[in-house]
């Protein structure tokens, strides 16, 4: 309880702030583009087995830009922008989405942000970098302590390092975008948002010819 009193306190000085005509939020510019058709594995590809990894050094999620709209109608004037914790996604998070994308279509792939103990069997190792990650995001009853059921849209684009476990080596890279719109009021919209924005990426990677090719090389 007193950690939601808290978030909601400071979500209220975050939206509560007074704008000048002259500083009137603007709201983010989306890139919207299409969902890719989810490819499945080949059978070369089956047997190969992949594991999501951060950056070296460093978290893959860069802090959303985030411009907020506030009431039943989402009124242009009563935005407020924001970088905030509030709308981040963990890295764990964009793990799971990527694992599961994955294994939905026949993959094997671990997650070493979680030290999956199979992760050191993976044969290739995947590292997504975030940037440009906006959101424009309408939360109706902010104003009466809901600070998580919102609609709207988030893009991002992600830059993906295929690196060859054992030699260590990058052997493939391609920067995809990600994009995500909610139409209608949906629990923990921003986290959704950013969620299905990042599937999306990882759709656009396992359409691209050049990695599809790698996994179809035989191993060394």
């Amino acid at each position: 309880m007193r950690y939601e009193l808290m978030t909601i306190t400071a979500l209220a000085v975050l939206l509560g702030a007074c704008t000048q005509p002259q500083d009137i939020v603007r709201l983010n510019e989306i890139e919207r583009v299409s969902e890719v058709r989810l490819i499945q594995a080949e059978p070369t590809a089956q047997a190969r087995t992949l594991a999501y990894q951060l950056p070296a050094g460093r978290s893959g999620g860069a802090a959303p830009r985030v411009t907020v709209l506030r009431g039943p109608d989402c009124q242009i004037g009563s935005q407020s922008a924001a970088r905030t914790a509030l709308f981040a996604v963990t890295d764990q998070d964009y793990a799971n989405v990527f694992q599961d994308e994955l294994r939905r279509v026949g993959y094997q792939a671990f997650d070493a942000v979680a030290a999956d103990a199979r992760d050191s069997r993976a044969e290739f190792a995947i590292a997504a970098t975030m940037s440009n990650v906006r959101m424009n995001i309408c939360l109706p009853a902010a104003d009466l302590g809901d600070i998580y059921g919102g609609k709207g849209e988030a893009s991002m684009t992600v830059r993906w390092q295929i690196y060859a476990s054992a030699r260590k080596s990058l052997v493939y890279t391609t920067t995809q975008p990600g994009y995500a719109k909610l139409d209608d009021v949906t629990d923990a919209a921003a986290r959704e948002l950013l969620r299905a924005a990042f599937a999306r990426a990882v759709h656009g990677m396992l359409a691209d010819e050049g990695f599809r090719a790698l996994l179809r090389t035989p191993p060394r």
